[in-house]
């Protein structure tokens, strides 16, 4: 049986984008839709809905919410953006 993890073991995460592109990444998930890209990089995912919002923009930006397990929350945080 696996071990069930409490809300305090989980972090948000946001993810600026615009409102367009809101939902299909909802549904599909954050994939880049251009290549190169530097895996490590490309998500933009930050522990700040405030960061992410400013990345979304002001006209028609949305901010998508995760839900990560904490111990995981390092490796989807963009290098810079991080505040564990």
């Amino acid at each position: 049986m696996s071990e069930s993890l409490s809300a305090a073991q989980f972090r948000d995460l946001y993810h600026g984008t615009k409102a367009s592109r809101a939902e299909p990444i909802r549904e599909n998930g954050l994939f880049p839709q251009h290549e190169p890209v530097e895996p490590e990089r490309w998500y933009m995912v930050t522990s700040r809905k405030d960061e992410a919002a400013h990345f979304a923009g002001a006209d028609d930006g949305a901010v998508i919410t995760y839900h990560v397990p904490q111990a995981q929350a390092g490796e989807y945080l963009c290098p810079g953006l991080r505040e564990l």
